[in-house]
């Protein structure tokens, strides 16, 4: 099923109810703001943002770099 299809499925769900509470329910779930981090271990987080940090610093290789280094291994 794609994105759009999903939508209306939701939204004919949602104009069938007349339940006040399932209807806050949906509501709430809609504005919640997600992280990229919920749900990830400290450890991938630290490390994620230490290579943020890194680029920003401009302590980074090109791909092609990358690629010359680590092409042994893929």
């Amino acid at each position: 099923m794609n994105i759009q299809a999903k939508k209306l499925e939701l939204v004919e769900l949602v104009l069938k109810t007349d339940e006040i509470k399932i209807l806050e329910q949906v509501a709430s779930l809609l504005k919640r703001k997600t992280d990229w981090r919920d749900g990830l271990p400290d450890e991938i987080i630290e490390s994620v943002e230490e290579g943020l940090e890194q680029a920003k610093s401009g302590n980074t290789i090109s791909h092609d770099e990358a690629m010359e280094k680590f092409s042994k291994w893929l």
